[in-house]
């Protein structure tokens, strides 16, 4: 008599989870005939503060409404936290805050309605609303400011005021499109402080914007986009170092004057500053300068499509 062979056993489907905050997947999208992202795959990983260059506006629009899930790409997927963004919108706004470019905040309202008003519009418990205005003021550096009205604050607090905004309902990812857009060198620097204290307690930050030299010294990673595509990714020194471009180099004098060169290389950059020591000008900076996206532009936009990086 023959054993009798044991049934195969029944194995559950179950999703293993993205260690990803947020994956591109063949991603694209169209405007028409035109192509504003195309065919792009994309992970950023958890807890970074990561930085999206690009030169057209309507990629980085289409990149931070993609992770918002404030639109649907024409193909590909894009999940965030784990969460499918054209099926699972719900869990993802949960766990997400977003600040879109541009952002008036009402000037009508005082700092703590607008936050109440954020509050509710994401869910959160109300009981939870005093604490929760509190400690977004404090991180935000207007603590105290609850009562004022919204137009009584400087550019750079306003601006501050809207990412506490986007950060009420203690979303796991934030994605913050031009930040810093129109905001003095002092109002900046305030808001990537922020930013980066906010990377130190488990949050995820991406920050859309065309200033390359910005996201090049606040973020862990950056990815720059060129036609639709992403022609590199990784360290900002290394992506830097590996799309080229001339070297600019800043040269501050003890009178105030800023003086901006630029040369082909390092050889040429200790050239330059052995030519303005022996100029005997009392030099107290001379640093190079993270170029912009025109510079790499000029260095990549002949690059034939098969030598570029990571966008397929």
């Amino acid at each position: 008599m023959s054993a009798t062979r044991p049934s195969p056993p029944v194995t559950a489907q179950i999703r293993l989870p993205d260690q990803s905050a947020v994956r591109f997947s063949g991603v694209s999208v169209r405007h028409g005939s035109a192509a504003v992202i195309d065919d792009v795959d994309l992970a950023i990983e958890r807890n970074i503060c990561f930085g999206i260059a690009a030169n057209a506006p309507t990629t980085l629009r289409a990149v931070a409404d993609l992770i918002a899930t404030a639109r649907r790409p024409s193909a590909g997927t894009v999940t965030v936290l784990g969460f499918d963004a054209a099926t699972e919108t719900a869990e993802i706004r949960s766990r997400l805050g977003y600040l879109p470019h541009p952002h008036p905040v009402p000037s009508h309202l005082r700092v703590a309605e607008y936050l109440s008003l954020q509050a509710a519009a994401l869910g959160v418990p109300k009981a939870n609303w005093e604490s929760t205005i509190d400690t977004l003021l404090t991180l935000a550096g207007i603590a105290g400011r609850q009562d004022a009205f919204t137009d009584q604050l400087s550019s750079g607090a306003r601006q501050l005021l809207g990412v506490a905004g986007a950060l009420v309902n203690d979303p796991g990812v934030v994605v913050l499109h031009e930040p810093t857009w129109g905001l003095d060198g002092r109002a900046r620097s305030r808001l990537w402080n922020m930013l980066h204290r906010l990377t130190e307690v488990s949050r995820t930050i991406i920050v859309c914007s065309r200033q390359l030299s910005e996201l090049s010294a606040g973020c862990a990673r950056i990815a720059v986009f060129d036609e639709a595509r992403i022609i590199d990714e990784g360290p900002p020194t290394d992506v830097l170092g590996r799309l080229g471009g001339a070297r600019r180099i800043r040269a501050r004098l003890a009178n105030g004057v800023v003086r901006t060169h630029t040369v082909a290389d390092v050889a040429a950059q200790a050239a330059l500053l052995k030519k303005l020591v022996a100029a005997d000008l009392e030099l107290i900076e001379f640093a190079e300068v993270a170029p912009e996206l025109d510079d790499l532009h000029l260095a990549t936009s002949h690059t034939p499509s098969a030598t570029r990086g990571p966008g397929r």
